[in-house]
């Protein structure tokens, strides 16, 4: 229908107004209006915020002209004169349907070693095995998984190898000839490798380490803070705590990789403020946490306290966000670049970016299994359901299921004000709570909509040099909940 403009006793009056979608709310004080499909967040007066929230929505309403004019100073009168604006990425995940670039794969997970020496309570993987039976890669399927990388990245120049299970550096001597491989088989054809691993850094050693360390492999260590939290949630297969191991080798780890990221679990009553902390100690200057989740193997709630999403946990949560925003807008007047949960959201509202899929899963990164089997990501390796392929056969040519599954697309969340922040979420995370990946829990999404916000509160209170700031230093970075 097209807008019309009418006249009643001296009175303007407009119809059929394409309005942006919007969202308000109102936090410490402050009014809040955002932008959904501009990705566009301002202050706002009480006035401005009361006749937003009364704003007539019924077919046929009319808007007088003084709200009009209103709508028009706050940016939320379309203009179809304007494109769309394509450019967080290729045609693809735009949500429409030709393709402006091919597809392909640029990075992957490779289970080197399908096998663990710790009894964490929290394993989504069966204790490391996957339900394959403990086993280790061969050379065969790592060289044959580094081919099949190469011959599936079409045009990208950047490639790289994660190194998991299980514990990765059980295997080590793979390790070592897949990334030499791997070098010399990129120099061949003009691409550039990076290399990652994974580990709980039980069986580090000098050897190791300095092989790491001259290869600039990326490390991420498994490490859940505390001592009494990380040895009661992380023992060795023999029941005793793996804390002092895993400290004592942090150490070794700082001194080649001063700048080390951790990653930590939260199960039951841990307070991630707690966890961080105890993790900041121990030296790690990047620290990832997540909510512990049900494992897909049994489909069976899991310990009690162990990976339920509560609503002690979600304030727990909401809680450590509250925080963390302060310390960004903190680090951000200071000028200090620091390592900050909200980073990845504060990007997205700098450069007015949309986020269409909750990650990679199933397309530009994959999981290869000790088999050669190709999973959409690490945390589906050794479901049947969900094999993509073999490393002997699967071509990524052709856009799949993961591709076209676009937050615009997804039933729950396509009209949710949220979804180019959150792009539908985990998939693994969606099946183990709903039974269905393209649907989000319930309790995820009210985490995730008041986590973003805290963020779109936060982005208010700056001004445009901080903003730039924040441009300038957290270019990559991605929205993480605890």
């Amino acid at each position: 229908m097209l807008a019309y403009e009418v006249e009643y006793e001296g009175q303007k009056y407009f119809g059929n107004i394409p309005l942006h979608e919007f969202h308000l709310f109102q936090m410490e004080g402050q009014f809040i209006l955002f932008d959904v499909e501009r990705v566009l967040a301002r202050s706002i007066t009480p006035t401005e915020f009361l006749e937003l929230q009364h704003l007539p929505t019924w077919p046929g309403d009319l808007l007088p002209a003084p709200i009009m004019n209103r709508l028009r100073q706050l940016g939320l009168v379309e203009d179809d004169t304007d494109p769309e604006d394509l450019s967080t990425g290729d045609a693809l995940s735009a949500g429409v349907a030709q393709r402006t670039s091919p597809i392909c794969v640029s990075n992957i997970t490779l289970f080197v070693a399908q096998t663990c020496n710790l009894n964490c309570v929290y394993c989504y993987g069966n204790g490391g095995s996957y339900h394959e039976g403990k086993a280790i890669m061969n050379d065969e399927t790592a060289f044959r998984a580094v081919d099949w990388l190469f011959e599936n990245s079409a045009g990208v120049d950047k490639l790289r190898i994660s190194f998991f299970g299980g514990e990765p550096l059980l295997n080590f001597p793979l390790i070592t000839r897949v990334v030499n491989y791997a070098k010399d088989q990129a120099a061949k054809i003009g691409k550039k490798m990076s290399f990652g691993v994974t580990t709980n850094a039980t069986v580090l050693t000098d050897d190791m380490l300095a092989f790491l360390a001259n290869e600039k492999i990326g490390v991420l260590v498994s490490f859940d803070g505390p001592p009494e939290v990380h040895n009661r949630q992380r023992p060795f297969k023999d029941g005793s705590g793996s804390y002092d191991t895993v400290r004592y080798n942090i150490t070794k780890l700082l001194a080649a990789y001063p700048k080390l990221q951790g990653r930590a679990t939260l199960c039951g009553s841990a307070d991630p403020l707690e966890v961080e902390a105890a993790m900041r100690q121990a030296g790690f200057t990047t620290c990832m946490l997540t909510n512990m989740s049900p494992s897909l193997f049994s489909m069976r709630t899991p310990k009690p306290g162990l990976g339920i999403v509560d609503d002690t946990t979600a304030q727990r949560t909401i809680a450590f966000l509250r925080t963390k925003a302060h310390d960004l807008m903190h680090s951000a007047k200071q000028r200090i670049a620091e390592d900050n949960k909200l980073a990845g959201l504060m990007m997205l509202l700098v450069t007015n970016k949309k986020r269409y899929y909750g990650c990679g899963v199933g397309k530009g990164t994959l999981a290869v299994s000790v088999r050669g089997d190709i999973y959409p990501c690490h945390r589906f390796a050794g479901q049947p359901d969900w094999i993509m392929g073999n490393i002997n056969c699967y071509r990524a040519g052709e856009p799949n299921k993961y591709h076209l599954a676009t937050v615009d697309t997804l039933p729950t969340c396509c009209a949710c004000w949220a979804r180019y922040f959150c792009g539908g979420g985990c998939a693994y995370e969606n099946i183990v709570r709903t039974g269905d990946a393209r649907t989000p829990d319930a309790s995820f999404c009210t985490v995730m909509t008041t986590a973003i916000e805290i963020g779109i509160w936060t982005y208010c209170q700056m001004d445009d040099s901080d903003r730039e700031f924040l441009r300038s230093t957290y270019t990559g970075s991605s929205l993480r909940l605890p």
